[in-house]
């Protein structure tokens, strides 16, 4: 009697579950229907994350950006760094220093342009 009723209370779960997921699945689609691209704010099924090619598009593309933002920036402290060993360098040119103290500077230097 109670295998039964276990049973059926796991069919009538099955069941909900099965709605539930088509309910879900039918509800993504008529979104994707209405707009092409998605926001970062939409909801999207987990199981077909991975395989939506519209998803894939945009988060290549966000890469992309992500990739060309950080070059720019990985330039820009290059550039800052050489600016700021090249002004040491004269600040310690222009000052009367041992020559010790020149071979860290030609080393700073070096270490920073590369």
């Amino acid at each position: 009697m109670q295998k039964q009723q276990m049973a059926e209370r796991e069919a009538i779960i099955k069941n909900k579950k099965e709605f539930m997921m088509k309910r879900q699945q039918s509800d993504v689609k008529r979104m994707l229907e209405r707009q092409k691209t998605l926001r970062h704010d939409d909801y999207v099924q987990m199981t077909d994350l991975c395989t939506n090619l519209i998803w894939i598009e945009t988060m290549v593309t966000s890469l992309d950006h992500m990739d060309n933002t950080m070059f720019r920036l990985q330039q820009l402290h290059f550039e800052m760094a050489n600016t700021l060993a090249e002004h040491l360098e004269k600040q310690l040119s222009s000052s009367s220093l041992t020559e010790s103290q020149r071979r860290v500077s030609k080393k700073y230097r070096l270490s920073v342009s590369h």
